[in-house]
């Protein structure tokens, strides 16, 4: 035993080691310039005699993040890999990755003041860096892309407020150089904490102050210590921001979140939506209950469900079906389980609505040359142009779900949609992809307009449904097609459901550059990605188990009649919630009370139905009131 401990000991000791830098300081670092650097320039790590003969260089900056509004950050690490290096300066690009490390992704993207250490790494030959560190502090400010008009309106009605509350008016903006002040009010916090006309407030607790936006304090800052000039004197003061509005309604989530959820809980229990719930509990208990006891378990029964799905009849006639569906399950895998990685090999352009417009058309496509749900039928052009018609109102409903989370994130872009849903606070529960910043908690509507088009694994032909359950039907080459081509469409729309509503692989916890920057924080988030798509399948292939089918003559009525008109009132109201821009607690609000409920409902309803399934026997209830 104590022969292990000490071997656990060693170990632990060579692991901690091995973390530490290696290699002697060599390296002389006397200054970084600019003091103020913006997207695209250089950041530059000046030095002395610096071995120019090598290709590149590792930068390693570590201190605090200070943003407007926000929390600071800190002991965050910046790691840039291939920085140029010559004979007297280390260089840094600012692209989109790096900067984004500095100021945040999406929305999150923020004017950020770095106070910190720069080191700089050069490899050798012989495997054992080089390194030098400045010997002081910096402070670099890092200025953002301009972000879209919604954001930018909502974060100068912020400023405009947080103006009012301090007391104080500004000029200047955006001037890299600090805001003068022009007028106080008497009795304001700037006025009783000392500030004068003709100050020029250059830091917020060590946030540089650039305009207006900067002057919004943190939530939680009670004191932040103003830095002005007056004159030729620099001078610092603590001003009172405690009671700023902002932080009143974050600080009531938990308990609005729980007085919320009751009431939701509530109005749905008197709603008809549970009527329907139900309905489709006891038709999924009626479907698995004999399998279960016949097979004697639940493993049983999830088995029948998927092999009647994917193969649809147990017969030699399907065996052309029998590997296709697994064939379609892992090539959509490979190919979705690709996309974290994109990133890391520059791939950032690729955008959704690329993907799904392209999954739709070629599934029109194959609809017209087959004939779709007819293709057992003799082809004709009035049928496949049906089928087409009936196929494109079909995908109505997600390109107008994919419209609103366009809204919402300002991009059509991948990498962009999930930064929207991916939390940059300082806390581990504010950080990360946490099911409280996905779209589906935030905008439920939306994800049930986008799950609308999933009503394709429904749809039968109107020629099955008049025939006998046990009526042989020819197959051929055509109804095929036109089966790969369908069930890709839906393996490609639960892999986007993912992406666009439930935080894609984001990882909950880490923040977003942090796991850009490690191939095993991405791997995890593959993994992640892949079984949130996974889920989004198995739902629809018990949902296809459980309920009856739509017909296919029926299915446009039901498209136009009820799914476009829904779809196009939610779209109306994500633009309203777009202008109107309300608070980041209120969203936050929202998406704890439908977590609350959807985690209850579920969790209800998968224990009402795993007891069904243990006592097949019907339960017989008196009413007392007989």
């Amino acid at each position: 035993m104590l022969r292990w401990l000490f071997l656990f000991v060693v170990l632990l000791v060579a692991s901690g080691c091995s973390q530490g830098r290696r290699g002697p300081e060599l390296l002389t670092l006397v200054d970084v310039v600019p003091a103020e650097v913006h997207p695209g320039e250089r950041l530059e790590i000046l030095g002395v005699q610096l071995p120019s003969g090598e290709a590149s260089a590792r930068v390693v900056l570590e201190g605090t993040l200070r943003r407007p509004g926000r929390e600071p950050l800190h002991g965050v690490e910046l790691v840039v890999e291939g920085a140029s290096l010559s004979r007297d300066r280390v260089g840094v690009v600012l692209t989109d990755d790096v900067l984004e490390r500095f100021v945040g992704r999406g929305d999150e993207a923020l004017h950020t003041t770095f106070e910190g250490t720069v080191a700089v790494e050069i490899p050798t030959p012989t495997g054992i860096p080089v390194f030098g560190t400045l010997q002081r502090e910096i402070r670099i400010d890092v200025v953002p892309r301009p972000p879209r008009h919604a954001v930018a309106e909502a974060r100068r009605e912020e400023a405009r407020q947080a103006l009012a509350w301090l007391g104080l008016s500004i000029e200047g903006e955006a001037s890299g150089t600090g805001v003068v002040v022009t007028s106080l009010q008497p009795e304001g916090p700037a006025a009783r904490a000392g500030l004068a006309v003709g100050d020029r407030i250059e830091r917020l607790d060590g946030l540089g102050v650039r305009d207006a936006g900067d002057l919004v304090p943190s939530p939680h800052a009670r004191l932040p210590i103003v830095t002005y000039r007056r004159g030729d004197q620099a001078l610092e003061v603590a001003l009172e921001t405690a009671g700023f509005r902002a932080s009143s309604l974050r600080d009531l989530v938990p308990a609005f979140a729980i007085l919320g959820t009751l009431a939701l809980v509530i109005a749905l229990r008197a709603a008809r939506v549970m009527r329907f719930v139900s309905w489709a509990e006891l038709r999924l208990v009626g479907q698995a209950s004999p399998r279960a006891v016949r097979l004697g378990a639940a493993r049983g029964w999830l088995a029948e469900a998927l092999r009647s799905v994917l193969h649809e009849e147990s017969d030699d006639r399907a065996s052309h079906r029998s590997l296709a569906p697994y064939v379609i399950f892992v090539c959509v895998s490979a190919t979705f389980g690709a996309l974290p990685f994109a990133g890391s090999f520059g791939a950032t352009q690729l955008d959704v609505a690329t993907l799904l417009l392209a999954s739709q058309t070629g599934l029109v496509l194959v609809a017209f040359a087959t004939g779709a749900w007819s293709a057992d039928r003799a082809w004709s052009l009035g049928r496949a142009l049906r089928a087409g018609f009936r196929l494109l109102s079909v995908g109505l409903p997600s390109l107008l779900a994919v419209t609103c989370v366009v809204l919402r994130s300002g991009s059509v872009r991948a990498t962009e949609v999930l930064a929207a849903q991916v939390g940059g606070g300082p806390a581990f529960l504010e950080t990360g992809g946490w099911p409280w910043f996905w779209n589906a908690a935030r905008n439920p509507l939306v994800f049930i307009v986008f799950a609308f088009a999933m009503v394709l694994t429904l749809v039968e032909s109107d020629a099955d449904a008049r025939q006998p359950l046990d009526a042989a039907r020819p197959r051929g080459l055509r109804p095929a097609l036109f089966f790969l081509a369908e069930w890709t469409h839906v393996f490609v729309l639960a892999a986007l459901g993912a992406l666009l509503f439930f935080g894609g692989w984001a990882v909950p916890g880490i923040p977003a550059d942090r796991q850009a920057g490690s191939l095993a924080l991405t791997a995890l988030g593959t993994a992640i990605y892949l079984a949130k798509a996974w889920s989004i399948l198995f739902a629809l292939v018990v949902a296809r188990w459980t309920f009856p089918r739509v017909r296919e003559g029926l299915l446009s009525r039901l498209v136009w009649a009820r799914f476009v008109p829904v779809s196009l009132a939610v779209l109306g109201l994500a633009i309203a919630w777009e202008r109107l821009r309300p608070d980041a607690a209120l969203e936050l609000l929202l998406a704890a009370v439908v977590l609350a409920v959807g985690t209850s409902f579920a969790a209800l309803v998968g224990a009402r139905i795993l007891r069904s399934l243990r006592n097949p026997r019907p339960r017989l209830h008196l009413n007392p009131f007989l």
